[in-house]
């Protein structure tokens, strides 16, 4: 098999950092054409690390790549802005499990690499590509709080990228940790108004409809008794007839 060119990894990075950043930007737009463009930049991703020893990287891009068919299936669901998913957010309990899972697994796995193979910087890469495997799984849940992960696990590539002489990599995610402040935002104000929609559609269910007569509260009117009337009759005719006053008066006295 005749090698590659020295040209296609270049090529390849510069493929994925492109489709990475049309992405992110639909991602924070909650355009669901974000997962065609992963499913791309993280296939030429998975030969770009393999070539320069970041193993847990590359197999973390062939997750991804699973991840965005996923992605994809779960917003055609629909129900929020443009068709897709509403977002969500996980409580503090939750975010506390997945922390606790994400430095274990990296812990666990990060010695793993750093006894068994020449990995670099096995703990750190073990570290961003555990992250990464629960935070994709929360960007294709539509949860609010994947942005801050984001914000971290980018952090931490720098650093990885810049070690690792992968200069548009690191310029890429430099790039992704303002997208991820705006993703954040952007999220928060969809979530603040489909919360808004829902309350006011609450209100407008519970809401009488127009021209409708709101029934008296102590029921219907009670009806005058004939013992009433009568009395009413003998009062009027007493203004009428002093001869008849006394008559009426003692006529009533009786049990």
């Amino acid at each position: 098999m005749s090698e590659l060119p020295p040209t296609l990894p270049g090529l390849a990075e510069a493929g994925a950092v492109a489709l990475g950043v049309a992405y992110l930007l639909l991602a924070a737009r909650e355009k669901i054409l974000c997962w065609p463009a992963a499913f791309l930049s993280t296939a030429l991703s998975v030969y770009v690390f393999w070539n320069v020893d970041l193993l847990m990287e590359s197999f973390l891009n062939l997750y991804y790549m699973g991840m965005a068919v996923y992605g994809w299936r779960q917003w055609r669901r629909g129900g929020g802005p443009g068709g897709t998913a509403p977002v969500r957010r996980w409580s503090a309990a939750a975010h506390v499990l997945a922390i606790g899972a994400i430095l274990t697994a990296a812990v666990l796995s990060g010695r793993i690499l750093a006894t068994s193979t020449e990995a670099a910087r096995p703990y750190l890469d073990s570290f961003t590509t555990w992250a990464s495997v629960l935070t994709t799984f929360m960007v294709a849940r539509k949860i609010l709080e994947n942005w801050i992960y984001w914000f971290v696990i980018d952090g931490v590539s720098i650093f990885l990228y810049l070690d690792r002489g992968l200069y548009l990599y690191a310029a890429l995610f430099a790039f992704y940790l303002v997208i991820c402040v705006a993703g954040f935002l952007s999220w928060r104000r969809s979530l603040l108004a489909a919360g808004q929609q829902g309350r006011l559609a609450a209100q407008t269910a519970a809401a009488p409809p127009p021209n409708h007569r709101i029934p008296c509260a102590t029921g219907p009117k009670p009806r005058a008794s004939v013992t009433s009337w009568r009395l009413m009759g003998a009062l009027w005719l007493t203004k009428r007839t002093p001869k008849l006053r006394s008559q009426a008066g003692a006529g009533w006295r009786r049990p």
